[in-house]
């Protein structure tokens, strides 16, 4: 009748408009790279391809061709035992949807085709070999999986023993400091801090609390690499701020050196300083973070300074900071 033919036409139709509107609501919130971008034109023309396939098989009803009818349905079967099949074999997470539509299809569809066989000896043999069919290939589906399982398994104890061995191999390179005295170091790293606070600059007068202000410097103190290997002095981290060494960066195993910083310079700061770190590299790439306990004097008295900026008072202290104890490499990341 025209009006299945109508159904039919519709539907050719109908299903790139669909999955055209289903792709662009996926790729809506996130912008796909170029490559998903093409994997998406690709599954895109599949599904059209499949569906219409689909639609063609409904079309064999409207010209009453059982032959066409036989062969459709099973390239349908094939095509969907095949995503089936390599949906539980892959590692990749599948739509569950796709998976209940496909086994609802293939077992519908096969039942199906059995049932219209109009002979009834040819029945009788075709089930039990599409029975053995479907066994077989649930089968090889149940090894196959069990392979990747077990493949899965295998690796994960590879990269674990491979991980393992790094870490063995990391431990025989940490970077481990102590304070030496002055008198045995042999080479020295050095920065500059600067003046800090810029009382000229509006914004940074801003930051002063109570127009309280620390005019501080850090004595210089020598470390010895207790370490195996040498070692790579990078840089002290005073307050979450990173100042990079120049000088003898490299520091032979049991060889000690001068770390100076601040060095006669007083720096301006708005508070008291909270933290020191040095930061240091073994020979394999990784980093660590070595925490300085000090101490803290204020070595002309209390009360130090008084300076006063468009009729505002501010007042300083003058604060030596003295490395006390360094402690363990804490690590930073792995190469």
């Amino acid at each position: 009748m025209w009006w299945q033919w109508l159904i039919f036409t519709l539907i050719i139709i109908a299903i790139p408009y669909g999955l055209y509107n289903i792709k662009k609501l996926a790729i809506k919130r996130v912008k796909p790279t170029k490559e998903q971008e093409s994997k998406g034109n690709q599954r895109f023309f599949v599904l059209c391809l499949f569906y219409w396939l689909c639609d063609f098989f409904y079309m064999t009803f409207i010209i009453n061709n059982l032959t066409w009818r036989f062969i459709l349905g099973g390239l349908i079967m094939v095509i969907v035992f095949y995503n089936l099949s390599k949906a539980f074999i892959s590692g990749n997470k599948v739509f569950s949807f796709g998976l209940i539509q496909d086994f609802i299809v293939g077992i519908s569809l096969t039942v199906y085709l059995i049932y219209i066989i109009p002979n009834k000896e040819l029945q009788d043999i075709i089930i039990p070999i599409i029975a053995a069919v479907y066994g077989g290939l649930l089968t090889l589906v149940g090894v196959a999986w069990t392979i990747k399982s077990n493949n899965k398994d295998r690796k994960a104890d590879l990269e674990r023993i491979e991980n393992e061995r790094k870490e063995e191999e990391r431990k025989k390179f940490i970077p481990f400091l102590r304070l030496d005295l002055p008198e045995k170091a042999i080479g020295a790293v050095n920065t500059h801090f600067g003046q800090g606070l810029d009382f000229d600059k509006k914004q940074d007068l801003e930051k002063l609390s109570n127009n309280k202000f620390y005019c501080y410097k850090i004595n210089d103190f020598s470390v010895k690499n207790l370490s195996r290997e040498c070692i790579i002095i990078e840089s002290i981290v005073v307050d979450g701020e990173e100042r990079i060494f120049n000088g003898d960066k490299l520091v032979e195993s049991g060889k000690s050196t001068w770390v100076k910083t601040t060095e006669n310079w007083l720096v301006n700061s708005a508070n008291i300083l909270k933290s020191i770190k040095l930061k240091c590299k073994d020979l394999i790439g990784n980093s660590y973070f070595l925490n300085c306990k000090f101490e803290y004097d204020y070595p002309h008295g209390f009360y130090q300074v008084e300076t006063e900026i468009e009729g505002i008072t501010y007042k300083g202290w003058n604060i030596e900071y003295s490395v006390s104890r360094i402690d363990l490499p804490e690590l930073l990341q792995e190469q």
